[in-house]
């Protein structure tokens, strides 16, 4: 019997761990994915301005929890008290969260990424689980005027729109940058 056929033999099963062990290590390396369908645990948005946000405005966003896709915050934050909307103002660099009962806290999820990027985080429990949510993120003068804000508000269904397209239907009439909302990027993370 000739070696050649042996080497080749140990050479193939030699392959085929090390093909084994390689698929083995990628599939860990992602960890756990969740099921599909299942929702994820907090609602993260990241608000993105033409320029560094600035103290002269109010940075509002607002989150509506009713379950009505066809309902939901307007572009002035003057008209949401009483309506049951979670709000999360940026105003004096320091983030405030009102409750739908019209309580108000620091809010300590919130966050400068960068000068021009707002982002907040909101635990699904905090807001009850709710299967689908409604999103407006405006800016306003001190005055309460909007400067820009999202045409109209955004539907995320918490079970399935993990990662949606950035939403940049921006309306308003910005006097400067800072106000200038460019873009919001919506996730449900896990």
């Amino acid at each position: 019997m000739s070696k050649r056929p042996i080497l080749t033999v140990l050479s193939i099963a030699l392959l085929a761990v090390a093909l084994a062990v390689v698929l083995a290590v990628a599939g860990c390396a992602r960890g756990e994915q969740p099921p599909w369908g299942d929702p994820g645990d907090s609602l993260i948005l990241d608000a993105f301005f033409e320029a560094a946000v600035d103290p002269d405005f109010i940075y509002w966003f607002a989150v509506d929890t009713d379950g009505d896709p066809l309902s939901g915050p307007d572009t002035d934050p003057r008209t949401w008290p009483g309506r049951g909307f979670y709000v999360v103002r940026f105003e004096d660099n320091q983030f405030f969260l009102t409750r739908p009962d019209g309580r108000e806290e620091f809010f300590r999820e919130g966050a400068v990424i960068d000068l021009a990027q707002l982002r907040i985080t909101l635990s699904l429990a905090d807001l009850e689980n709710p299967a689908d949510i409604q999103v407006m993120v405006v800016v306003t003068d001190w005055g309460g005027s909007p400067e820009s804000y999202l045409r109209e508000f955004r539907n995320l269904r918490t079970a399935t729109d993990f990662f949606p397209r950035p939403w940049t239907d921006i309306a308003g009439d910005p006097g400067e940058p800072a106000s200038s909302l460019s873009r919001v990027e919506p996730r449900i993370g896990f």
